[in-house]
């Protein structure tokens, strides 16, 4: 059986690793949910919506950010694997809602 997935503390963990790894991406939602893979792996799904366009997406810092949250969704007992999606506000139509 499943464990209850703790999507307010999952966002709060991406908040905080957002704010010390790239402290200069201006995020203005981050939504978060359980997913499945094909294979029934569990995953979590990780949208940020920033304010700003691609290129102000620095791909550099953003490609370590699943080695920083693992260690401490673990410590959550959270067992997905993260999988994050960032895009631009002027793009995120039908994202913008309940956060978390």
């Amino acid at each position: 059986m499943r464990h209850e997935f703790k999507k307010s503390d999952v966002h709060d963990l991406v908040q905080d690793i957002l704010a010390s790894e790239v402290a200069d991406l201006r995020v203005a939602q981050i939504n978060v949910r359980a997913a499945s893979s094909c294979d029934g792996d569990d995953l979590i799904r990780i949208d940020v919506i920033f304010d700003g366009h691609a290129e102000d997406v620095d791909a550099r810092k953003l490609v370590g950010l699943t080695r920083h949250i693992l260690p401490r969704l673990r410590a959550l007992d959270e067992t997905g694997f993260p999988l994050f999606s960032f895009i631009a506000l002027n793009e995120a139509t039908g994202l913008m809602g309940d956060a978390a």
